[in-house]
């Protein structure tokens, strides 16, 4: 599921153990609560999980971690190194996550801080919807979360 593209240089593939050092600090430096590394080491075990990276020098500039079942494929957790943010990287990441998906999931899931209003425009140019809110969801401090789904067939039409 690799994916190269010389235009932008950057590149897309499956975590590997190798990565989660520094994946997990991008993680410690995006989220006031960070999972523990263990949590990482635990979704290499799915083969779901992807770095975006610049070709030229390796350097992982985002990554997602998430899990497929059926049709339905559920971003558990997609984090920007902050070095890199708002340069439209976490756009062109989730936009091509998708495409190498396509034909595989229909639907993508995720949660998101209601005060994250940054990503929330983000998924909602990419074509997410607010779908409901689980209350007081995220710790440190205590917020709801929205939960945003994407289907391509609504994206088809």
């Amino acid at each position: 599921m690799d994916y190269i593209d010389k235009k932008t240089n950057h590149g897309i593939r499956k975590m590997k153990e190798s990565d989660l050092t520094t994946v997990h600090k991008i993680e410690q430096d995006c989220f006031p609560e960070p999972w523990p590394m263990q949590a990482f080491k635990e979704s290499l075990k799915y083969n779901e999980s992807l770095i975006l990276y610049d070709i030229t020098t390796n350097e992982i500039l985002a990554f997602q971690i998430g899990i497929g079942v059926l049709d339905e494929y559920s971003i558990c957790n997609i984090a920007v190194n902050p070095v890199h943010q708002k340069k439209g990287l976490g756009k062109y990441f989730l936009t091509n996550i998708i495409e190498m998906h396509f034909k595989k999931y229909e639907k993508y899931f995720l949660e998101v801080r209601k005060s994250n209003k940054q990503a929330i425009a983000l998924y909602h140019k990419l074509g997410f919807k607010v779908i409901y809110t689980r209350n007081r969801y995220y710790s440190n401090p205590i917020e709801d979360a929205l939960v945003m789904m994407f289907s391509l067939s609504e994206r088809r039409q």
